[in-house]
């Protein structure tokens, strides 16, 4: 419980600290339980820092271990599994990963919205990013981890103005709660939200704040999305050497 308090307000050094603390203890504690929760945790610390070949790996010993008698850490475990999938770009591996996690848990994952952007199905992705924020209405930490897709989302589907929501209640979130992961996520959907408004020198100056914030929490994955999004900002100021 407390390293998903720890994840949900977006401090993954701590959640590290403990899950390495539970993985030792769990060791000397071979209950199939333990070990299984604790993998779970562990794919997910593993995937955060880039290991995705290790972080799947784990996942899918802790979907086995866990089959059948501890369906929520299952369902989490093809969660982990369907986010390396889709970052690796095989949608249909994400697809099926987040299906069988549906299937045990009854929740649809945000990933799979961002599986239907890069598929080019903007509605769909649209429809089940606005459902699930609909769903918490007053959840803030949950929105939190959806808000960032809302306006990557938004912004494909040229609805500017649902972005300037989604990320001004980022950044409302990311304040209150001052977790380093989250101001990472606020200053990140603000800079591509100034991008997509044509506001070039501006995202540079916020994309580079995001990349400070990655590069502390050592992320390749969103550190690399930044850079990407920092290069056209430079590129739209004229700055061709920046942007390389």
């Amino acid at each position: 419980s407390l390293i998903s308090a720890c994840k949900e307000l977006g401090d993954p050094r701590r959640a590290a600290e403990w899950i390495d603390a539970t993985t030792r203890w769990s060791e000397n504690h071979p209950l199939a339980m333990w070990p299984g929760i604790c993998r779970v945790h562990h794919a997910s610390l593993l995937h955060l820092k880039g290991d995705w070949e290790a972080a799947e790996r784990e996942a899918r010993q802790a979907c086995a271990e866990l089959d059948g008698f501890h369906v929520p850490n299952v369902a989490a475990g093809y969660i982990e599994i369907g986010e390396i999938r889709r970052r690796l770009g095989d949608l249909d591996a994400a697809e099926a990963a987040f299906a069988t996690a549906e299937a045990l848990s009854g929740q649809t994952s945000p990933g799979l919205a961002l599986v239907r952007l890069a598929q080019r199905r903007i509605d769909e992705a649209i429809a089940i990013i606005t459902r699930m924020l609909a769903e918490r209405p007053t959840e803030r930490l949950a929105r939190a981890k959806l808000l960032p897709a809302r306006v990557q989302i938004a912004i494909a589907a040229g609805d500017l103005d649902g972005a300037v929501a989604a990320a001004d209640e980022l950044d409302e979130i990311a304040s209150a709660f001052a977790g380093p992961m989250l101001a990472a996520d606020a200053r990140s959907a603000r800079g591509r939200l100034q991008l997509a408004l044509g506001d070039a020198p501006g995202a540079c100056g916020t994309l580079r704040d995001a990349l400070t914030l990655w590069q502390e929490l050592e992320v390749p994955y969103e550190e690399a999305t930044v850079r990407l999004l920092l290069g056209q900002a430079c590129r739209g100021c004229g700055d061709e050497e920046g942007a390389a």
